[in-house]
């Protein structure tokens, strides 16, 4: 773990070493606030929601950004093999580098505080929302970095890790997406939500800070960093080699019980609403009465797609409470 530690430092320095890295800080910084105040002041309201809801699509291109260099750089300049000669094991590196990442990115997230301390100057803020808000946030990209290091770690160039980070969260982000998941089977739209980031992040960006979200996160960096660790240690070896075969087949085994664990993880209990009120969550025989149902119910919910942005707000917590039965349901309610 120690040495995890050191290159995880190395690692963050390197980043603010480079100019590289305060320029993705200012962009990332600017074109959130741009995009933040832009929707605010179009709604009229002191809440975070509107940078929540571009957060995502923001870090579907800031994450690779700054994920793409931690592996490919060091294999195209030869210095991988400088570094594992030294006492340090392949883990070690991997974790190291991961670490140095979600550290930067998280730093990033944090440069946003003051959106709300400087609303706090004019309007009364529940501050207990913004908290679950900034956990889910550092949740995302934490999940999100374990992609970037992945696709970092099986190419030598960088503009080719980015595109390929990319391209992956970007189709995570489309698995998750309404229009998708209503268009499927009940069962097989169910899944779907599960594995999309969308419906986990949405989750904790209304406040509510739920142990199957986090499972999911924590999981999505587990399996993608388990194969960037398989990609490393077969370079090692020799190809059609018989410790080749068992090594791709343990990473094929450790992946299959991670995604176990992420389709699990929906069942798991555990809930902090941190909302006034608790406003986001279902009562108990309200979810005992769903979980029951005899047979599939669909829900039907007619809105223009045009609607003013003050009721559009309105509209967005209602697709939430949608969403809350839709997953006590277990497949048993579809909303269209």
């Amino acid at each position: 773990m120690k040495g995890a530690l050191t290159i995880a430092r190395r690692e963050f320095k390197a980043l603010f070493d480079n100019p590289a890295g305060y320029v993705l800080l200012v962009v990332f910084l600017v074109v959130n606030g741009f995009l933040y105040f832009r929707a605010a002041y179009l709604t009229n309201s002191a809440t975070l929601r509107p940078m929540l809801d571009t957060l995502p699509w923001l870090l579907l291109f800031f994450v690779p950004a700054v994920a793409m260099r931690t592996l490919a750089e060091d294999t195209r300049t030869g210095q991988l093999e400088v570094v594992l000669s030294q006492p340090i094991t392949e883990l070690q590196l991997l974790v190291g580098k991961y670490l140095g990442a979600v550290f930067f990115l998280w730093v990033a997230i944090l440069l946003t505080v003051p959106i709300p301390i400087g609303l706090s100057l004019g309007a009364e803020l529940a501050w207990g929302p913004i908290l679950a808000q900034y956990v889910g946030s550092m949740l995302l990209a934490a999940g999100l970095a374990g992609i970037g290091l992945w696709a970092s770690c099986i190419t030598r160039s960088q503009i080719t890790a980015f595109i390929v980070a990319v391209a992956v969260m970007f189709l995570l982000v489309l698995v998750g997406l309404n229009p998708l998941v209503v268009g499927l089977p009940p069962q097989l739209g169910a899944i779907a939500a599960r594995l999309g980031v969308l419906s986990h992040f949405d989750s904790i960006s209304r406040g509510v800070i739920d142990l199957r979200d986090a499972v999911y996160f924590l999981s999505l960096a587990g399996i993608f960093l388990t194969l960037a660790y398989g990609a490393l240690l077969g370079r090692k070896l020799a190809a059609g080699h018989g410790t080749v075969q068992r090594l791709r087949f343990g990473v094929l085994l450790l992946v299959a019980m991670l995604v176990v664990v992420n389709l699990l993880g929906s069942y798991i209990g555990g809930r902090i609403d941190l909302t006034p009120g608790r406003a986001y969550t279902l009562s108990p025989a309200t979810k005992a009465l769903v979980a029951g149902l005899d047979d599939i119910v669909t829900i039907r919910l007619f809105a223009s797609s045009e609607l003013p942005a003050e009721v559009a707000l309105m509209k967005r917590d209602l697709d939430d409470m949608l969403g809350d039965l839709r997953s006590a349901g277990r497949g048993k309610i579809k909303v269209i």
